[in-house]
Order: structure tokens, then C-alpha cells, then sequence
């Protein structure tokens, strides 16, 4: 059957480059190349604050409510948000501006069940973990010679995948900074590599990698 929209959120001007929705389910963010974020109610598609920013919008990711709304932009600041009430509007206000990568785009993402560990990854070739208090660096590994992508984060917050412009997805084991699985194949940048909830698993650009017996015939690589 085909899939019909049941709400639209409008008033991008430009085309959108990042969506993320709240774990409660009540607040959809979205965010572009005309540099505002945007929040709707998903209840009945109206928008809530709109802000902006001072560079485009490539990645978004909201806690479990609209107090945490991660930022990731092309001038490489990791910025979170909060909405809030002033004055009986709801406002978008600042309330960390991180700057660890050298360049962007940013990409940002956190483990399923905690929202204060969070990671990012850059056009410097770096995957970061930060503190969700402080927005301090507590890790810093090098991912590869070219941009990355995407990045992905495990279940428990131990494995993360990065899909690298080398045409290379490559797994780290966060706690002790070192790579762990380097699936190699494509011969383009890859923009995509999600981890299997367990970390052991990881699949880019479709092709699905694990442990033995593999998932995809085409893929001949396995994570430790």
C-alpha cells in the first residue's frame, strides 16, 4: 500500500539537510541550508520556535523531551539547545557551544537509552565523544583521510561506526580508543554505516557485516 503523509511540518525555504524527533514523540526538529532550526508539535503540525543559526544545519538529534536539542553545523560547532517559555512563548535558547572539530560538516549522535554521552564526527577526519554536562572532549580518535559521513553508536555506548569519504566504514571501541573492524568494498565515499544494537554488526551502504555467518554473501568482512 502507499505510504500518505498524516501531518506536514512547513516554512524551510531551503531544502532540509537534517529531521530528528523527540523520545517522547511530542516535538519534530528540522534543519538546512536557510540555517534555521525549526520545531513543530507533532500533535497538530504547528510550529513551536524557529531560530537561526549561524551555518547550515547537518545533523540533529533531540533527547527525550525538547530540552536537549543537539546541533551539528557546517562550520564544525556542536551547539545544544533547549526550548523553553519566555514571556509565555516558547524559545529556542543556547546553552553549550562545543568546538573540537577544526572543520565541518558536524554529524552528531547518541546511544539509544542516554542522551549525556554524546558523539560526533567531522570533515577533519575525527570521531569525538563528549560529555553530555559539560560538552567537554572526553575522546578524540582519528577515522580515516577524508571527511566523514555519518557516524553511528551502539546500544551501550562501546562501538561506534564511522562511514568514511575513503570508501572505507570503519568500527572503534570507544572505551579503549582503538579501532576495531575496518569493512572495506566500495569504491565510492560511503554515507551511511548503522551498528547492529549489539555493536557487532555493521552494515554500509546496504551491505550487512557480522559476525560469522554473515548476512550478505558480498560483504567479506567481520567486526572483532
Amino acid at each position: 500500500a502507499d505510504l500518505k503523509p498524516v501531518r506536514k511540518f512547513e516554512g524551510a525555504t531551503l531544502p532540509h539537510k537534517a529531521i530528528a524527533v523527540s523520545g517522547d514523540g511530542k516535538t519534530v526538529a528540522a534543519g538546512g541550508d536557510d540555517l534555521q532550526l525549526r520545531l513543530w508539535s507533532t500533535a497538530d503540525g504547528k510550529p513551536l520556535a524557529v531560530l537561526a543559526l549561524p551555518a547550515a544545519i547537518m545533523s540533529l538529534k533531540l533527547g527525550t523531551d525538547s530540552t536537549k536539542i543537539l546541533v551539528g553545523s557546517a562550520d564544525g560547532v556542536l551547539r545544544n539547545y533547549a526550548l523553553t517559555t519566555l514571556d509565555g512563548k516558547p524559545q529556542l535558547v543556547l546553552n553549550h557551544e562545543s568546538r573540537g572539530h577544526a572543520a565541518g560538516p558536524v554529524r552528531v549522535a547518541f546511544t539509544a537509552g542516554d542522551d549525556r554521552a554524546v558523539f560526533t564526527a567531522g570533515a577533519d577526519q575525527k570521531v569525538m565523544r563528549w560529555h553530555g554536562a559539560d560538552y567537554e572532549t572526553r575522546r578524540t580518535l582519528a577515522a580515516g583521510k577524508r571527511p566523514l559521513y555519518d557516524l553511528a553508536v551502539s546500544a551501550d555506548g562501546k562501538r561506534l561506526a564511522a562511514a568514511c569519504g575513503d570508501g572505507i566504514a570503519r568500527a572503534f571501541d570507544m572505551e579503549k580508543g582503538e579501532r576495531v573492524g575496518e569493512p572495506k568494498g566500495q569504491t565510492r565515499p560511503v554515507q551511511a554505516g548503522p551498528l547492529r544494537p549489539g555493536g557487532q554488526g555493521l552494515a554500509h551502504h546496504g551491505r550487512a557485516c557480522g559476525r560469522p555467518p554473515l548476512s550478505s554473501r558480498r560483504c567479506r568482512s567481520t567486526i572483532p
